[in-house]
């Protein structure tokens, strides 16, 4: 019984250590700055015309295309 106990107490300390605390300050993660802008070192913010939502959280765009990087591969 103890056995079961302590898997139970890791199960949920870990399904909460895993959480992302994203910084949504104007509604979007990174402030609406175009994240994969910034991994090609240039701080652009995004437009509200190029938008998506990923772990339940909104991200802007500078371009169509930058917005497609990151659907491809939102993890990165």
């Amino acid at each position: 019984m103890r056995t079961v106990l302590v898997i139970f107490i890791l199960g949920i300390y870990s399904s909460f250590a895993q959480q992302i605390d994203y910084n949504t300050k104007k509604g979007f993660v990174a402030n609406g700055y175009d994240v994969v802008a910034y991994f090609n070192n240039e701080a652009v913010e995004g437009n509200k015309k190029f938008k998506t939502t990923f772990d339940n959280v909104y991200y802007k765009f500078v371009s169509q295309e930058n917005l497609n990087v990151f659907k491809a591969n939102p993890k990165m």
